[in-house]
């Protein structure tokens, strides 16, 4: 005779105990100023069911909520069969900040109106699906000073087709200087630079004093005529600011990657770069114009002696 229960294998207890992604809820500890949260699942997820949450800090214009807002920092984690809990930190900028806490891995790195500001989605709301979670409101604004980056671009041409964009942030910031390039974000801390390594073709990248820097290469004058049939140069680096926000591709997807790879931080030479993200500098001329000019030189002023001389031969002739 069995007993009460006793024909319920532990497996199969476990299964009628886990719940789908769609239907788990879960719960939650918040900490904005200190960027940090924790997610658990009230009940485990079944296998192959799964959920992510992200936190996000921005910087932005206010002690209180307010528009706009650029990312700074995100992580990304997934609740699973498991992994039932888990924890979630980022940077918060030492200035005006904005952190959330969120279903999903779709992130704004523009925050600007009401159609990317999460609404819902936050954890702790009071209601649609951040209403799944239990704990404090997913969404902190706070700060004591308005944050103050300055960030600027410089490009150095080359006579190869390609060109360098060093990034800056002038020493007087008060905060990172924050770079989107090619779906990436680039942090520079103050009085600090970071180059992008040659490439060919144009070049966007945002920053977040919401300006958008858009270069070409510049064929510089050292190095002499295109050869025919050559592609005209593109146009000059440019900024422009852009309205809307723009996301962040979702984990996984294709995005290419930083082209070919960025160096790490280094001091700035105040003394050697321009601030104009419209400063162009020729590089990468080859020695050998100067050289043919030099050979040129000579020859003709060696022609210009045999031609004297015939003259005055010629004039010595009774």
């Amino acid at each position: 005779m069995l007993l009460p229960g006793a024909g319920v294998s532990p497996p199969a207890a476990f299964a009628a105990a886990c719940v789908t992604a769609d239907n788990a809820t879960y719960r939650h500890s918040f900490d904005g100023a200190a960027g940090g949260a924790r997610v658990t699942a009230v009940r485990p997820l079944c296998a192959g069911q799964k959920q992510t949450f992200s936190l996000i800090s921005y910087t932005t214009t206010s002690a209180s909520f307010a528009y706009p807002q650029f990312i700074y920092d995100s992580d990304r984690a997934t609740v699973d069969a498991a992994h039932p809990t888990v924890h979630l930190a980022v940077m918060v900028p030492p200035c005006y900040y904005q952190v959330d806490l969120v279903f999903g891995s779709s992130l704004f790195n523009e925050v600007v109106n009401a159609d990317s500001n999460y609404a819902n989605l936050k954890l702790g709301a009071p209601y649609g699906v951040g209403s799944r979670s239990d704990g404090p409101y997913g969404g902190d604004a706070d700060g004591t000073t308005p944050c103050l980056p300055k960030p600027a671009i410089t490009y150095r041409n080359a006579c190869d087709g390609t060109f360098t964009a060093t990034l800056t942030n002038d020493a007087t910031a008060n905060v990172d200087a924050v770079f989107i390039v090619a779906g990436q974000r680039v942090h520079v801390q103050p009085g600090q630079a970071v180059r992008a390594q040659r490439r060919s073709g144009s070049l966007s990248i945002r920053d977040n004093t919401f300006t958008t820097h858009i270069a070409s290469w510049e064929r510089p004058a050292s190095c002499g005529s295109p050869p025919p049939g050559s592609p005209p140069a593109g146009p000059l680096p440019s900024s422009a600011a852009t309205d809307g926000p723009t996301s962040l591709p979702p984990p996984g997807s294709s995005v290419p990657a930083l082209d070919p790879t960025y160096d790490s931080g280094a001091p700035l030479d105040t003394g050697a770069t321009s601030t104009s993200p419209a400063a162009a500098a020729p590089a990468g001329a080859s020695g050998g114009s100067n050289s043919l000019i030099i050979t040129l030189g000579v020859a003709l002023i060696l022609a210009g002696l045999v031609i004297l001389v015939r003259v005055l031969r010629t004039c010595r002739r009774p």
